[in-house]
């Protein structure tokens, strides 16, 4: 088959001469996502205007603070897959790098952030299969601590879960699942390792490996879903009892957003599912709101930790 043959070079020289069908694939989904809530936002403006908003900046301060944990917790499983892969690189290199190429996750087609990350590392001696590899691990270990976080949450929260709500958190979990099955993940690793032309190991990821990921990207998710209840309580008052529908509601939209990995970071879906949970405990246009100030709030939390990483 031609795909056995393809490198990564090739599969990047691909990516530019089809980035406008790529770009164009993205706004069609941040479209319809965009076009939905503005829809709802329009038809409750008139609830949203008369809202009087009261900014605590205290609040922000502690979400910037869990923002900086969480992040710590995913450079920390981000290293340690690759050293899994059989790359040794220090942490303190790895939270510069990973926070260089977090920033392009905001450009339209997140293969863009990807091709930024396996730049970024090969510069520092470690194969392009292996950082590939790791940002597939990366991606899947989200989707599936995303959809188990959703499950477990959601039914407890103030949300009232539908059967298609159901369906939804199944089908993303058993998409996670099979992902990270090491047998399938190893089976794949190793059928495009052995196509490069790198002096890359055998991959054997194991069942182990696949747990103590999993704990570290879950504390991550529920580390950022308790900084989102921070930022809701900066602008509106939230009581403690929403503290699961906020964890459960980021774990679900990153789950999903990572799923449909071609999208800038969940761009549009990450706001709609937000949006959706969040209205059912606060009103539509504020739940909008929340999910537009967390997005842009989570942007200036990266600038801030590139800037810090230049230090490094």
């Amino acid at each position: 088959m031609i795909l056995t043959r393809i490198s990564l070079r090739q599969w990047a020289l691909f990516l530019k001469r089809n980035g406008g069908l790529i770009k164009l694939s993205s706004m069609i989904f941040i479209g319809l996502g965009f076009t939905f809530v503005g829809y709802r936002l329009i038809r409750s403006w008139p609830e949203l205007s008369d809202y009087r908003f009261r900014f605590h900046p205290g609040y922000f301060l502690l979400s910037l603070l869990l923002y900086s944990v969480g992040l710590m917790a995913a450079v920390l499983c981000w290293g340690l897959i690759l050293r899994r892969l059989g790359e040794e690189v220090s942490f303190r290199r790895n939270i510069k790098l990973y926070c260089y190429s977090n920033l392009a996750k905001n450009v339209p087609g997140k293969v863009w952030y990807a091709l930024g990350r396996v730049y970024l590392y090969e510069r520092e001696g470690v194969a392009k299969t292996v950082t590939a590899m790791a940002i597939a691990l990366e991606l899947g270990l989200f989707v599936l601590a995303g959809s188990l976080l959703a499950g477990l949450m959601l039914p407890f929260s103030s949300v009232d879960l539908t059967g298609r709500d159901y369906a939804f958190i199944a089908l993303l979990l058993c998409a996670g699942a099979i992902l990270m099955h090491p047998p399938i993940f190893n089976r794949f690793a190793n059928f495009i390792v052995k196509r490069q032309k790198e002096d890359v190991d055998p991959i054997a990821v194991g069942f182990g490996d696949i747990v103590i990921w999993l704990l570290l990207n879950s504390a991550v998710l529920v580390i950022a879903g308790v900084a989102l209840f921070c930022v809701m309580n900066a602008f509106y008052p939230t009581a403690a009892e929403n503290l699961l529908t906020l964890i459960g509601a980021w774990a679900l939209s990153a789950a999903a957003g990572n799923l449909i990995f071609w999208m800038p970071s969940g761009l549009g879906v990450n706001e709609g599912m937000l949006a959706l949970v969040i209205s059912s405990f606060a009103p539509f246009p504020i739940a909008v709101a929340a999910a537009i100030i967390w997005r842009a709030w989570g942007f200036f939390c990266e600038a801030c930790w590139v800037l810090i990483a230049t230090r490094l």
